[in-house]
């Protein structure tokens, strides 16, 4: 696990090599978005069926589609001692082209971005997508994806367009009714 920088907010990819904790941690973390997805309605048929899945099988959940979990971490003390708290969490992945008609060139998609909530003011969501997009474009992606429900998720959308994301064109079969569709050229 490589730190990914700022003075308070370090960014660490999930490897094969993590420990039981940290893995765990992370899985906690998408638990989390998804239960918070559960409460937003619409929200939650768009994206929790496969998020089960996914935290069960950290970290290869994304390693296996060329991407990572990337997990937002800050240094706290616990009874005088510093330790490693996990606040938020973004996965990427590597779309192949058969499966993106709209999206030939090499694409990547964010996935489930999440920051706690007494955590948001730290910068770590900014952290976590400028994170993927380095790691995508070093993976060889000319472009990154996202859909999201707008509604939903106001913070994140605001926090995406700030960082360049534009409005596309479902990208990944037909259009869902109140699903937002975001490309970054890379």
């Amino acid at each position: 696990m490589q730190p990914i920088a700022s003075e308070r907010v370090h960014v660490l990819a999930l490897t094969e090599e993590a420990p039981p904790e940290f893995v765990e941690g992370a899985r906690q973390l998408l638990l989390e978005y998804g239960e918070f997805v559960k409460t937003e309605g619409n929200a939650a048929n768009f994206c929790y069926g496969d998020l089960k899945i996914e935290a069960a099988g950290l970290p290869q959940s994304y390693l296996g589609k060329g991407g990572e979990l990337l997990v937002a971490v800050v240094e706290v003390l616990v009874e005088g001692k510093a330790a490693v708290e996990m606040i938020g969490c973004l996965g990427w992945r590597r779309i192949p082209p058969p499966e993106w008609a709209t999206a030939p060139e090499q694409a990547a998609e964010l996935k489930r971005l999440w920051v706690e909530p007494e955590a948001r003011g730290l910068d770590a969501g900014r952290m976590l997508i400028q994170a993927a997009l380095d790691a995508a474009l070093a993976a060889g992606a000319s472009a990154m994806y996202l859909d999201t429900i707008e509604d939903s998720m106001p913070q994140a959308v605001a926090l995406y367009r700030s960082m360049g994301f534009a409005p596309c064109a479902a990208y990944s079969g037909e259009a869902l009714s109140g699903v937002s569709y975001f490309r970054l050229s890379l």
